[in-house]
């Protein structure tokens, strides 16, 4: 699956046993993010070396939206010139303060973290972290750092 960790494969993955994360974390909650979502902001950075070097999403005439039921269950849907549109699903819940995500067709404790912070209206979402994505569509995916800024919709 092309750049499946593109937006959500951070720092470590689960080494726990759980196999579900709470919806409910230190800091927000699902009921929090829930809802429809457009980046106004979209950068990732190749940190293997490789060219590119860096991909803005939004910069380069591309989307990226991000729908979060009230259950966990997500949809991100990645648009960009020229490539076909990239399709993820999968549910997120929290580990403490950490945004957990697993995407449908992962282990069932094969979670990835991020670090999350809303605005006090909880219409402004920050989600940052480490990633693999293929930036030359080759079929290999390259290290990567990805910086997200989302608009509630």
């Amino acid at each position: 699956m092309a750049g499946a960790a593109l937006l959500f494969s951070l720092v470590t993955a689960c080494d726990g046993g759980d196999d579900e994360v709470p919806l409910i974390g230190t800091e927000y909650s699902i009921s929090d993010i829930m809802g429809s979502w457009n980046a106004s902001s979209a950068t990732i950075a190749n940190l293997s070396g490789g060219q590119p070097g860096f991909v803005d999403i939004i910069d380069e005439g591309g989307s990226l939206t991000l729908s979060i039921q009230s259950n966990g269950r997500f949809s991100l849907t990645i648009n960009r010139p020229g490539r076909a549109d990239e399709i993820w699903t999968g549910d997120m819940g929290f580990d403490e303060e950490w945004l957990a995500v697993r995407f449908d067709g992962d282990a069932a404790d094969d979670y990835s973290y991020m670090f999350i912070d809303l605005n006090d209206v909880k219409n402004f979402m920050i989600i940052r972290g480490d990633a693999e994505y293929d930036f030359d569509e080759d079929g290999t995916e390259e290290q990567a750092s990805v910086d997200l800024e989302l608009d509630r919709v």
